[in-house]
């Protein structure tokens, strides 16, 4: 078997083949994985942020009160 051969045999049309099982998996997973990011996400913006300035410059809310923000 020469190197082309074996590059074709390797790569072939089934280079992408999964087992059943795990066709099944894959994208379960990848679900989980998109989940657990967004839940992430929503717990990093429910946390209050810290008043006064900070190393990126100033408060920018210094004069906002948190009824102001929300309306």
């Amino acid at each position: 078997m020469g190197f082309v051969e074996a590059v074709k045999t390797c790569y072939g049309p089934k280079y992408a083949r999964f087992s059943p099982t795990l066709d099944r998996l894959l994208p379960d997973a990848f679900g989980i994985a998109i989940s657990l990011a967004m839940l992430l996400l929503c717990v990093v913006t429910i946390f209050k942020r810290t008043k006064g300035p900070n190393r990126f410059g100033p408060d920018p809310l210094s004069e906002c009160t948190d009824e102001t923000i929300i309306a």
